[in-house]
């Protein structure tokens, strides 16, 4: 059977909800950028139809590439509520009709067949001669305003730009009418062949990943473009010089150098301090303008100090001239994520006097505003004193500690009921593929820890768009949840009384009022039928693993789901599980070294949504590899040794609080 490569990919989703999506998928492939969550597979081992499932699943618009036969690629579109949109794209129409390439590319034959055309008296005979014409002209017809009289036949080239075109306009029409943000002129640019390369029509995928550009994967689907045309599919180099319009490329060195040249004034009325573990809140305000945004960070340190060895794995460009380091990030997003705790736990440990310096700006000329900020630090404290923008003192307070609500498990609170309407309204589309993600309280808005961040930028544009540049952004977001709106078909108050409140675990007793979550006592007497029965599968799970339970918390930053707490029989680590309101489940363990390091292991989600739960008694697929997993962590951790815990709850709390800082600061 014939290998179909594919791309995978989703918007409007949350990336452990794309990764969780796709079980048989290793994690690490899932590239994040642009909006967009996605990977590159090679058909080896996926079942498209399997794919098609989870993508139809997933909240938000989806997409699926696949690679034919016969120098074709499909296009599938998916959402909710929506019937599929398919584009079948033959790409061997792309090559020059004058020109034959001297190495075929798969399935060849096309310019062959363009001269049967050609050489036919009357060209509509050609149709009858040749199956991929015939194939071509059965295509043209299926268009809207397809018809055998509305494309000339007689001329190859006018003939193939009719049906190019027709398809580009098919297309954008569809991007549209789900929100996805892409450059039209681009996308016919690629669909007829005035932006691609040779190489390109000569891989499995074609112009593919080139059209992806145009849809917002940035420059990261450059990188995958040298993947995705192996030298032993590629052919041979033509011999006549391509015709078409070979495109830039996306993000150069040269664009970042050119965009990241920001000029800042002194702030005269004193510095705008800022703690350097929140130094990304300005990098995340520049992507709330737009997702796209590259970042500088400079440090100039003072003579003769101690310099920290900078993590630059995700930097696009990493320099050192004298005292001067200087960083660049197409994807400065990373810097806020997991991925960017090596480099946050380095930059924490710079010395006092460092000039810390950061921009954040759009390639494009067409793009936001850029910003630029600039100070020294002291003392944990970034001290700017220089600026692009101008920001008074007190909404310079106002804006920190919205942006600090981010991590605080506190509703977020609205400046009116007006405001907090307004926030609910752009919420539409989360609410819809989330629903229980969020709730009203007072004058505020209660979220789990990724809806109180969409809570956050919402709140960031309707209050700081005088100062930012939110416009073009906060349209495409007002644009998505208005084509989102009643996908799900989820209302706040539905006939079964399903509000925004009731899929929120219930909790007793605080436990813990930690530095970055409150934890409570569970109240299992109004736990969901579907959670009741994971809890009672998952003890019994762990029981069989020798772990001894220790009762049910509610974690204020994973607000929806119950925790189950284990200690080992040694005492040497903790076990928990958390499960969610419908009983989908992910588990964590946890132990302490001799030197006062907390070492944890995550695990995956082990609910099989096609299979259900695992009969009632049986381990859980899983559990004894992370088990065993975790075994190795601690003792790779050597010459430390892990101490005996204490068998409590409030043990455990301390300890998830803990690990969840761990996460959030890499602290």
């Amino acid at each position: 059977m014939a290998l179909q490569p594919m791309i995978v990919a989703s918007r409007g989703c949350k990336v452990d909800e794309f990764v969780a999506a796709f079980p048989d998928v290793d994690e690490s492939i899932v590239a994040v950028g642009g909006g967009w969550r996605w990977f590159f597979h090679p058909g080896i081992g996926l079942d498209v139809e399997s794919v098609e499932r989870s993508l139809s699943s997933l909240p938000g618009p989806s997409m699926l590439v696949l690679a034919h036969e016969q120098a074709q690629w499909a296009l599938r579109l998916y959402a909710q509520g929506r019937e599929p949109f398919e584009l079948v794209h033959t790409f061997g129409l792309l090559l020059p009709l004058e020109e034959d390439p001297l190495g075929p590319i798969p399935d060849d034959g096309y310019e062959d067949d363009w001269d049967i055309l050609r050489e036919q008296e009357d060209p509509q005979d050609a149709f009858d001669s040749s199956p991929m014409l015939r194939h071509l002209r059965d295509l043209a017809r299926s268009l809207p305003d397809g018809g055998e009289d509305d494309f000339a036949i007689d001329d190859p080239d006018a003939f193939r730009m009719t049906l190019l075109r027709s398809q580009a306009e098919r297309l954008v029409e569809a991007l549209r009418g789900l929100a996805i943000p892409h450059h039209a002129q681009q996308v016919e640019e690629v669909m007829t062949g005035h932006a691609v390369t040779p190489a390109e029509l000569g891989s499995r995928l074609g112009n593919a990943p080139r059209l992806l550009l145009a849809l917002g994967f940035g420059d990261a689907m450059e990188k995958w473009l040298a993947e995705l045309t192996p030298a032993d599919e590629q052919g041979d180099a033509w011999d006549a010089e391509w015709d078409g319009e070979v495109a830039e490329e996306t993000f150069s060195e040269s664009d970042l150098s050119s965009a990241l040249q920001v000029d800042c004034e002194p702030i005269e009325d004193g510095p705008r301090e800022l703690p350097l573990r929140r130094f990304h809140h300005l990098i995340r305000a520049g992507l709330w303008c737009e997702d796209e945004s590259v970042a500088r960070v400079a440090l100039t340190y003072p003579e003769e100090t101690h310099r920290p060895a900078l993590a630059d794995d995700y930097a696009r460009i990493h320099e050192r001239s004298g005292s001067v380091e200087t960083l660049v990030y197409d994807h400065p997003s990373i810097l806020a994520s997991p991925m960017g705790r090596p480099f946050r736990k380095a930059l924490s440990q710079i010395p006092d006097g460092t000039e810390l310096d950061i921009t954040v700006a759009h390639p494009w000329d067409e793009g936001p505003r850029p910003t630029r900020w600039r100070g020294a630090v002291e003392e944990g404290v970034w001290r700017i004193t220089h600026s692009s923008i101008e920001v008074s003192a007190d909404r310079w307070t106002e804006f920190v500690e919205l942006m600090d609500r981010m991590f605080i498990d506190d509703p977020v609170p609205c400046r009116s009921l007006d405001e907090q309407e307004r926030v609910l309204e752009r919420l539409s589309s989360v609410l819809s593929a989330e629903p229980g993600s969020a709730e009203v309280v007072g004058e505020g808005i209660r979220a789990t820890p990724w809806t109180r961040s969409e809570v956050v930028m919402h709140l960031f544009r309707l209050r700081f768009g005088d100062i930012w540049d939110t416009e073009e952004a906060d349209s495409w977001d007002l644009d998505l949840a208005e084509s989102l709106r009643g996908f799900h078909g989820y209302e706040e108050d539905d006939e079964e009384g399903v509000t925004l409140d009731s899929v929120f675990a219930s909790r007793g007793e605080t436990l813990l009022e930690g530095d970055f979550c409150e934890v409570h006592r569970a109240d299992l007497d109004d736990a969901p039928g579907d959670a009741q029965h994971a809890l009672d599968v998952e003890r019994r799970s762990w029981e069989a693993q020798g772990m001894r339970h220790l009762g049910e918390v509610v974690v204020s930053a994973v607000p929806t789901a119950y925790c189950s707490c284990y200690v080992s029989p040694d005492r040497l680590a903790y076990g928990v599980s958390y499960v969610d309101v419908a009983g989908s489940t992910a588990r964590e363990f946890h132990s302490r070294t001799d030197d006062g390091r907390l070492l944890s292991t995550v695990g995956p989600g082990e609910w099989d949504d096609d299979l259900g739960f695992a009969p009632g008694g049986e381990e859980q697929p899983g559990l004894t590899e992370l088990w065993e997993k975790h075994q190795r962590t601690v003792a790779d951790a050597s010459p430390a040794r892990p101490v005996r815990l204490e068998p409590g709850l409030r043990e455990v709390a301390t300890a998830l609080d803990e690990h969840l800082g761990s996460l959030l600061w890499g602290e």
